[in-house]
């Protein structure tokens, strides 16, 4: 292996190492792997999106989002929680790394082959012949994709991931830089499809590269796992369903277009919310798990990582809303205004289930995958007929308008399963998290009430107006939570570390 390589593959090779220092630090340096990351992919990602959506139509987004959303649903179906393991399983070797890649490749098996029964019959069900040769192509995705290095989880369990990030970042740049040029190229659907099975091989190959490990066909650890995964695949099976079939039930009931418009428009809507969560929440699920023997500690912290990831969810899915015409235009342009609709309506909600998801990642770090599927089960039986029922009644607008709701009803959910796991009441969340709650609330009264009065920008190009709204609203807000965090006396939380870390920069 190269210099380069073994740089980034610092943990031992029992993966039992960690970063030295503190869970809060070693969390707050994963945390920080994670967010400069995924600025790098999401800088990717839009560039990416901004050059391809103007080259294809949302009839071409659509129907890849019908191909691509059934194989995620399968694969989230058959999710055997490979990485939960590892993370968990702190003594995890050969025996245990083994089953687990065992049943992550039959997993792959299975998804390929119902994937290419799907595909003979796609086209018709979906009344458009480009579906079928999308599925098929799909099965070969997810076959490349059940080969995921599991040693490569053992960097998570370290709260170590700039290996992951380094993975995703050339995964990206592969996957941005193929479908650009197929895109300019051809001017095809099959940009899209076929960069995604190039960023699969190029994914996969390096889990090999930056954590060597020759994994062998075996199942002689199957009662151990199955034990912990047979809930975590449980839980994915009824996820799928809540994430995955609203696409579907629009590619059958609304067409290609208006699915591709909703896709994208969503895609938008979760960039504030769950991106500035993601590093935060991937890196507490490992801390959580290193506490699960300390039932109260873990709880605090918890309620913590809670606090930090509403200090910056919530603005900045609530602000996304309100410069959502100037967001759409920047980064999709004119021939994608109606998808301006789907960011005002569901952005807010996004930001709030990004923070009560943590509950999830709390109970399954505590072994109570149990209550997070029996709870994702009820939110399923509600939401899904919900959307059916609004789709088929209202058209797009009860769809939109039925994601948004069931926001709401996942945090009630959430609320609940916090109760259920630590028998204590639910108004737990609601301390931790009112003071950017209010703050948010003053922001949104300024651009509902002060903004309209400010000299327009009407004939300002609408990537400035976007970066004025955008620096306004982050002022009004940062102004806000920092009166109200001095004004109930300074309690311990985000805002006293936010002030730290810049008094140490200083």
């Amino acid at each position: 292996m190269t210099d380069a390589a073994d740089s980034l593959t610092g943990a031992p090779e029992d993966g039992g190492g960690s970063p030295p220092g503190g869970l809060g630090g070693r969390v707050a340096r994963g945390a920080a792997w994670i967010a400069g990351g995924y600025f790098a992919l999401r800088v990717l990602g839009l560039l990416n999106t901004l050059v391809v959506a103007r080259l294809l139509a949302p009839d071409d987004f659509g129907v890849v989002a019908i191909g691509v959303t059934l194989t995620q649903l399968l694969q989230n179906f058959s999710d055997v929680g490979v990485s939960q393991a590892v993370v968990r399983y702190d003594k995890a070797g050969r025996r245990e790394l083994d089953t687990l890649f065992t049943l992550s490749t039959f997993r792959g098996v299975l998804i390929s082959g119902l994937l290419l029964i799907a595909s003979i019959g796609a086209s018709s069900f979906f009344d458009d012949a480009r579906v079928g040769p999308i599925f098929a192509v799909m099965a070969v995705v997810a076959f490349v994709q059940s080969l995921y290095n599991p040693k490569f989880y053992e960097f998570h369990r370290a709260i170590s991931f700039r290996q992951e990030m380094t993975v995703l970042t050339i995964e990206k740049i592969v996957m941005a830089g193929s479908s650009i040029a197929m895109a300019l190229a051809f001017r095809t659907y099959w940009a899209i499809v076929l960069s995604i099975l190039l960023g699969a091989l190029v994914r996969v190959a390096l889990t090999y590269v930056l954590r060597p490990y020759m994994p062998r066909f075996g199942l002689s650890a199957f009662r151990e796992m199955i034990s912990f995964t047979g809930w975590i695949t449980g839980l994915g099976f009824i996820v799928a369903l809540n994430n995955k079939l609203s696409p579907l039930v629009l590619g059958r009931l609304l067409g290609p277009t208006l699915t591709g418009v909703y896709s994208l428009g969503s895609t938008i809507a979760y960039l504030p919310g769950s991106d500035i969560a993601e590093p935060v929440a991937r890196a507490i699920y490992p801390g959580l798990s290193s506490l699960k023997d300390q039932s109260e500690r873990m709880r605090t912290a918890l309620l913590k990582g809670m606090a930090a990831l509403g200090a910056v969810a919530l603005p900045a899915s609530v602000g996304c809303a309100f410069v959502a015409h100037d967001l759409v235009e920047v980064l999709l342009g004119q021939n994608w205004a109606a998808s301006v609709f789907v960011v005002q309506v569901y952005a807010p909600t996004v930001g709030v289930t990004a923070v009560v998801h943590l509950v999830s990642d709390y109970a399954v770090a505590k072994g109570e995958a149990r209550r997070a599927c029996i709870r994702e089960a009820i939110y399923f039986l509600i939401r899904f007929p919900a959307f059916v029922w609004a789709t088929a009644t209202f058209g797009f607008t009860g769809a939109v308008w039925s994601a948004a709701g069931s926001g709401v009803l996942l945090a009630v959910l959430n609320g609940w399963l916090y109760s259920q796991l630590t028998g204590r009441s639910a108004l737990d969340i609601v301390r931790a998290l009112w003071r950017p709650t209010l703050a948010v609330t003053a922001m949104a009264g300024f651009f509902f009430l002060a903004h309209p009065l400010m000299p327009g920008f009407d004939e300002a190009p609408a990537i400035v107006r976007l970066l004025v709204d955008a620096a306004m609203g982050a002022a009004v807000y940062g102004l806000a939570l920092l009166l109200i965090w001095r004004a109930s006396g300074a309690p311990d939380g985000p805002e006293r570390s936010l002030l730290s870390a810049i008094r140490a920069r200083a």
